[in-house]
């Protein structure tokens, strides 16, 4: 279903895709959504910052990936599961997952060594394969 320019479904509450070309540069996802689709914002790259929902959102296998000017993720303390390569060259430089209950594998991957800082929490379960290749854990 196309919803306000965004492409929902199971009744809006899975973001599937964000519309290419669209040059939004900041997104707030709605309360209601309860997941991220797989490359659903992929090369967004006017995207400066996103606001989570404060409910728990999963965040689907490379959602944001090559989103070169994300910089800043409000809410990141709500979500709950994130997969491999979801935030990769972003211009993220620090997250607060100390919510989080799985993190996949090379989710915050930088292309040159990056200054990172990061919070997890007793909630974590899995860890993945070096989640944060080339960045320098401050």
């Amino acid at each position: 279903m196309l919803f306000r320019t965004r492409l929902y479904e199971k009744k809006e509450k899975r973001l599937v895709r964000f519309p290419r070309g669209l040059c939004l540069e900041n997104f707030r996802i709605p309360d209601g959504v309860k997941s991220i689709g797989e490359y659903a914002f992929v090369y967004a790259k006017k995207l400066n910052d996103v606001t989570l929902n404060i409910n728990g959102v999963d965040i689907g296998e490379g959602a944001f990936s090559y989103c070169e000017s994300l910089s800043e993720v409000k809410n990141f303390n709500g979500v709950k599961n994130v997969d491999a390569y979801a935030f990769a060259y972003t211009a993220i430089t620090s997250a607060d997952l100390s919510g989080a209950i799985t993190i996949g594998d090379r989710v915050f991957m930088k292309d040159t060594l990056t200054p990172f800082s990061v919070i997890l929490g007793n909630s974590l379960m899995s860890l993945g394969d070096n989640p944060f290749a080339m960045c320098i854990l401050a």
